[in-house]
């Protein structure tokens, strides 16, 4: 019986300890709160709570950057894990200064990589007016807070990146290309970066950009077609009228009511790829025309001739392709 007593004893305690378990997992159970994170200043970013920040950065506190957006001044903490992208190229921290436009993006965590910051940071940028080149120095007019100009020298150096926005005769744009610091001329509006010290890139805001300074132009949309994603000089083909050192002149076939439509593209040794064509076949057809099998061979510059009839595919720096075209066939 002792053993017995011993055991409903024991049973009894066992209930006991499960109940007390049960009881500790019930939501209503009496127990010790967690200790819980202090919670953030309420002008400090949570990054549980947001994906991207924009703005202006206002200054750098520490390791934390004060950010000016429209819905006020944040805080954002950085840390080691922190990518930095300055003015489009891998950066640091203290490469920040004050007015840059700034974008903060959290990217979650995933099996390769946890939780980090990205900062992309963009000097303020000086606009005005191209006066001249002094040497590398590009002297620009630009326009005062108090509303008066003054001229201002931004030195450029080999790794200085120049683009235009290719504006036709005919008002159309094309997408910006690289040009050199020579082909900058007087009266052109440029976007500098940054708007102090040496200038990492210079935009073309306005005004057509030619390849040389001679009557070397864009052709305008009516003097191009598209074919298989490739920009022609429009018509079956164009007559050579006058080579010379940086440029072809040719004209347009059909000509027009105006008289011979004529257009002049920049000619480069070294981007501009002549092909040859050469009759291997000819076919006389039924109705009386005649057929020909063509073969292409490559060329040079020095090939090309007054003359010559020839098809031009070009691109935004000028002549990419010049194909001479064989005789046509003699017709009976």
């Amino acid at each position: 019986m002792k053993s017995v007593a011993m055991l409903v004893s024991g049973f009894i305690v066992l209930l006991a300890v499960v109940s007390v378990g049960r009881a500790a997992e019930t939501p209503n159970a009496a127990a010790p709160p967690a200790t819980q994170p202090a919670a953030p200043a309420a002008n400090v970013i949570d990054p549980a709570t947001w994906r991207d920040v924009r703005g202006s950065l206002v200054r750098v506190d520490g390791k934390d950057l004060v950010i000016s957006t429209r819905g006020g001044e944040v805080t954002v903490p950085t840390d080691v894990t922190t990518l930095f992208d300055v003015d489009n190229a891998r950066g640091k921290l203290e490469d920040l200064k004050e007015r840059m436009s700034v974008r903060v993006t959290l990217f979650p965590a995933t099996v390769r990589s946890p939780v980090r910051l990205q900062v992309s940071a963009m000097s303020p940028r000086l606009r005005g007016t191209l006066v001249r080149l002094d040497g590398r120095n590009v002297i620009v007019l630009v326009s005062n807070p108090d509303g008066a100009s003054s001229e201002v020298s931004i030195p450029t150096n080999d790794q200085t990146k120049i683009t235009a926005i290719v504006v036709t005769a005919d008002g159309e744009s094309r997408p910006s290309r690289s040009i050199r610091l020579e082909d900058l001329v007087g009266g052109m509006r440029l976007s500098i970066l940054p708007e102090t010290g040496t200038a990492k890139s210079i935009v073309v805001l306005s005004q057509a950009v030619s390849a040389a300074r001679s009557g070397v132009t864009q052709p305008t949309a009516a003097e191009e077609q598209t074919r298989g994603g490739l920009r022609m000089l429009a018509g079956p083909y164009q007559t050579v009228l006058k080579i010379e050192e940086g440029s072809i002149t040719v004209k347009l076939f059909p000509t027009d009511t105006e008289g011979d439509k004529r257009v002049t593209v920049a000619i480069s040794q070294e981007r501009t790829k002549v092909r040859i064509g050469e009759v291997t076949e000819e076919k006389k057809n039924e109705d009386g025309t005649i057929s020909q099998r063509i073969a292409r061979k490559d060329g040079k510059l020095a090939d090309v001739k007054v003359g010559e009839r020839v098809k031009v595919t070009v691109d935004d720096e000028g002549a990419r392709e010049i194909r001479i075209l064989p005789a046509p066939p003699m017709r009976e």
